[in-house]
Formats: structure tokens, C-alpha cells, sequence
């Protein structure tokens, strides 16, 4: 049996348990450190690499400049021109300062929340950005890229609510030095939920209040830039190797002009932030995760914004034509000071 239905299996059994006694029994026990290894092996497997639900804010935005901020709030990107809607949607956040501010600032804030860190989980395959990082003058080497692997797997009464252990895990690896994150694998907590109950599994417990991407690595970063001593708005460069995301491979090839097999290895294609390809990617549901952390610690972050992105594919050969189910994009999204009138 797969590790993907055995983790199933388990918290299924575990739920079902626990509504025969009509959820009032708490499961004091913590797993052990090898069952928190099997469990994030077995979930990671669940889903294909950078499987994403979009990084929403759930405040509502103020207009400013006319523009659709409601865009923000949609659950999926299903057209080009609802991309395109939701990428010009964080332009005009980050332009206008208006996007409300994260409530989770503090690195305890993980650990209230059941999450906690094991950098050793995480396998920083550097074929996917080789040619770029050598490129860009950039390092491969560890340190200074340090493996961080951020799991949700505690169980936590928070102001009274459980909320149990969903199994969901965030794999990157960061680069404080040189200002770079690699994301290897987003899986959120919602995401996770979604997915018990799209299978039929009861799941009554709440989903853990910090659980996007956007706030979960937000912390790991300003944390690994405290302990280096480097500047929170150092951040120059995300990097998200090997997407698998139906949505963001659909929005990357509909940018290469509708053909998947005209992208190339890097330097790739760069699609600008003023141009509608750009806003289209930077609404993608890999890129969100990015402009919302943008636009929700942007204190922190000194008011940076994304002006550009390169998609590439490290295995793309010239005059090969692949299915575009085998394709597996790259993402480079590059971070920069705002200055007016850059789009």
C-alpha cells in the first residue's frame, strides 16, 4: 500500500475515533520523531511537487485606483484574464500600501500554531537552478543555503479551539546571504483538509489560523536573517523548481504563446510586470504565495515588489517535443525596491 493511503488511512482512523466519543477526546501523545518522518514522507507524496492552494487574504481590501481588489479573494485562477485581474490586484496593493498587514510577526507564532521546523527534511536538488545560479553569480553551495522544512505536525489549543495536526509541510531552502528562497514543495493546511473531504473523510476541526505560505516562510526568513544577522529586505530572488501546478503550467504556456514546448532552458523567457503575461504569472498560484508576502509584511520587506519573472525548464532540448503533462516548469520571480511608475 502507498504511504500516501497508509497516512490517510491512519488519520481517518484517528478521526472516526474521535467522533465515536463526539470529538471530546484530545490526543495528548505527540508522535514520535520517526512518525513525524513517515508522516511527512507519506504526505508529501499525496500531491505533486508545488501543489498550492492560493496564498488569500481574508480581510476585505480597500479600492484604490479603480482597480478589482476582489480579485484577490478568488480560490482558483481559471482564466487568463482572471490572472491578469488578480496580478494587477497586487500591483495595486503593493503600490498603495492597502493590503491589510499579517497579524503573525513573531517566530512563536509557528509554534503556537502546531508548526514546527526540521531542516534536515528537505532535499535541495540543485539541477533545476544550476545554470541559473551560476548565471545570476549565486551560490549552490551549504552553507550559505540552508534546508529548512516547516510541518504541521503538533496538535495546539489555541484560545480554547483544538486544532489538530493536519500533516501539511513547506520545503525550501534559504539563502540569507544572497537574498534567495527555493521552494521544492508548498502544501498547505487547507489544502490538506480539502483534500479528506473531497475523499469523504470527516474532518470537524478548524484549520490552524497561520497556514498560508506567504506567513509560514515569511517567519522562517526573518528569522534565518536575525541569527545571520542580515536585513529582512535583503530578499531578491524566489526561485520554484519543478512546478507541477495545472494552473500555473496552463498560465506559463498560454505566456509562451500557447505552445509548452517553445520554452527553453535559462536564461528562459522573462515576462515583465507591466506587461499582461506578467500580471497574468504574478497571479498564478505558485507566484501569489510570493505577492502576498509582499504585500502583507511590507514593512518588514521595505515595500518591495516583483517586476519580473523568468520561467524556464532545465531538461527542455531544442527541437523536442514533449507532452505537456511531462513539462515542468521553473519560476524565477525576481524581488525589488518599488519605485513609482515602474509599471
Amino acid at each position: 500500500m502507498a504511504r500516501s493511503s497508509i497516512i490517510r488511512l491512519v488519520l481517518a482512523g484517528v478521526t472516526s475515533l474521535l467522533l465515536l466519543f463526539h470529538a471530546r477526546v484530545h490526543l495528548t501523545s505527540q508522535p514520535a520523531p520517526s512518525a513525524r518522518s513517515t508522516s511527512a514522507v507519506a504526505v508529501q507524496q499525496s500531491l505533486p511537487a508545488n501543489t498550492h492552494v492560493p496564498d488569500l487574504a481574508a480581510a476585505t481590501l480597500e479600492p484604490a485606483h479603480g482597480l478589482p481588489f476582489d480579485a484577490l479573494h478568488a480560490r482558483a485562477v481559471t482564466t487568463w484574464e482572471s490572472a491578469i485581474q488578480k496580478g494587477s490586484a497586487f500591483i495595486c496593493a503593493w503600490e498603495s500600501g492597502t493590503a491589510p498587514q499579517s497579524e503573525f510577526l513573531q517566530y512563536s507564532d509557528l509554534d503556537k500554531w502546531g508548526w514546527s521546523s526540521d531542516p534536515e527534511n528537505v532535499d535541495f536538488n540543485v539541477g533545476p537552478v544550476r545554470a541559473a545560479f551560476s548565471d545570476l553569480g549565486l551560490s549552490i553551495n551549504s552553507p550559505p543555503n540552508q534546508k529548512e522544512s516547516c510541518g504541521h505536525f503538533d496538535d495546539k489549543t489555541t484560545d480554547g479551539t483544538l486544532y489538530k495536526a493536519t500533516g501539511a509541510e513547506y520545503q525550501q531552502t534559504f539563502n540569507v546571504e544572497q537574498g534567495i528562497i527555493i521552494v521544492a514543495w508548498i502544501h498547505s493546511p487547507v489544502a490538506v483538509i480539502q483534500e479528506y473531504k473531497d475523499d469523504n473523510y470527516q474532518w470537524p476541526w478548524p484549520a490552524p489560523q497561520l497556514w498560508r505560505w506567504s506567513d509560514v516562510s515569511f517567519l522562517l526568513w526573518q528569522q534565518q536573517c536575525s541569527d545571520s544577522g542580515k536585513p529582512v529586505a535583503g530578499l531578491e530572488w524566489v526561485f520554484h523548481e519543478t512546478i507541477m501546478n495545472d494552473s500555473t503550467k496552463a498560465l506559463i504556456f498560454q505566456a509562451l504563446g500557447g505552445n509548452a514546448n517553445s520554452i527553453t532552458s535559462w536564461p528562459g523567457k522573462t515576462f515583465h510586470a507591466c506587461t499582461d503575461a506578467g500580471k497574468a504569472l504574478i497571479g498564478s498560484p505558485n507566484a501569489s504565495g510570493t505577492a502576498w508576502m509582499l504585500a502583507q509584511h511590507n514593512t518588514a520587506l521595505a515595500g518591495k515588489v516583483i517586476d519580473r519573472i523568468v520561467v524556464y525548464d532545465p531538461a527542455a532540448q531544442p527541437g523536442r517535443n514533449r507532452p505537456e503533462a511531462q513539462i515542468k516548469p521553473c519560476m524565477a520571480i525576481h524581488v525589488t525596491d518599488g519605485p513609482s511608475g515602474l509599471w
